[in-house]
């Protein structure tokens, strides 16, 4: 991916009211995280969450199952930064994947915190053969203050132009919530 196309998707993802939320949407509160993010209609609650242990406070997929949108916990240690954090991501999504194309990563705000963002083109191989099936991701780590929190969503390629503006809506539609 270009720089200047994650230096848009950078822009797009801190701007705050570039697309409107419909009135079918609805806001859900993120478990424990003190989050809550606007869902589409046709998303809903993934099963995944209860084989991502017990740091994920959200996990959606779309009705057709081609993208999904995680915000979990973030693993570091107290010495390590939001930008180490999100290295340290994607090298693990190296060890497990094959990285096509890795974006130059940003630094931005979500939830009104410090957040950077990056994307990456990813294949991944199919359960029931060889094939790979390519993905590309959408990747946060955002500080709180309180704790840090990734978020993971993934699009399944060729990325539709509505899917990556509901991804990145969801995004930016993260705000805090009294606890």
């Amino acid at each position: 991916m270009s720089s200047r196309r994650t230096a848009f998707l950078a822009a797009t993802l801190a701007a705050t009211s570039i697309l409107p939320m419909s009135a079918q949407e609805n806001r859900i509160a993120l478990g424990a995280s003190g989050l809550s993010v606007v869902l589409p209609s046709h998303w809903r609650r993934s099963d995944q969450a209860d084989h991502r242990g017990e740091g994920t406070f959200g996990a959606f997929q779309s009705q057709d199952r081609t993208s999904s949108w995680f915000l979990s916990e973030a693993k570091a240690d107290s010495q390590a930064d939001m930008s180490s954090i999100m290295e340290g991501v994607v090298k693990n999504f190296e060890s497990a994947f094959r990285v096509n194309r890795i974006g130059e990563m940003r630094n931005g705000t979500l939830a009104d915190s410090v957040a950077v963002f990056t994307t990456l083109e990813a294949e991944l191989r199919s359960a029931t053969n060889s094939d790979t099936i390519p993905f590309r991701f959408y990747l946060a780590v955002l500080d709180t203050g309180e704790s840090l929190y990734l978020i993971q969503a993934s699009v399944q390629a060729p990325v539709r132009p509505e899917r990556e503006k509901e991804v990145l809506a969801m995004m930016r539609s993260l705000r805090r919530i009294a606890r």
